[in-house]
């Protein structure tokens, strides 16, 4: 059998190299292609948000409107309390700049105390405690950056 000598050997491997270069090169740019963006993601989270919410209200109104609305504050207690088992999980002074977390944290602390409720679930009922319980940093607070109107 004969070897292939240099000067065919060199251009032939060269073309494989090439294709296979530019094969991976291919299929890794339209990887990226596909690869959602920041604002393509934050996007989608506020779709799903605004979905939940249309199908909750829905829901909601639907109760009231076959006269169940009996069963409402029940059920809006129940989104309270994962609401402030979300704010507790997510809550950072930093992610905070305009004090709105803190705010509604304020609210739902002055409207349990006025109306009392605690889950049946201990877990829920523990982790809401702790939600209720969280200190919360003032915009003007030493350590935190405010924005202030001059």
């Amino acid at each position: 059998m004969r070897i292939l000598s240099k000067s065919v050997l060199i251009p032939v491997l060269t073309l494989f190299v090439g294709l296979g270069g530019g094969f991976v090169l291919g299929v890794y740019g339209e990887a990226k292609k596909t690869e959602p963006t920041s604002n393509e993601i934050f996007e989608e989270l506020v779709l799903s948000h605004a979905a939940l919410s249309t199908t909750e209200f829905t829901q909601y109104l639907k109760l009231v409107r076959h006269g169940h609305a009996d069963r409402l504050p029940f059920l809006l207690e129940i989104r309270l309390d994962s609401s402030l088992m979300d704010l507790a999980r997510t809550y950072t002074p930093e992610r905070d700049s305009q004090d709105i977390a803190a705010r509604a944290l304020a609210m739902a602390r002055e409207y349990r105390a006025a109306y009392p409720h605690q889950s049946d679930t201990p877990w829920v009922a523990k982790e809401v405690q702790a939600a209720l319980a969280l200190k919360t940093q003032p915009a003007d607070s030493p350590g935190r950056s405010s924005i202030s109107s001059e």
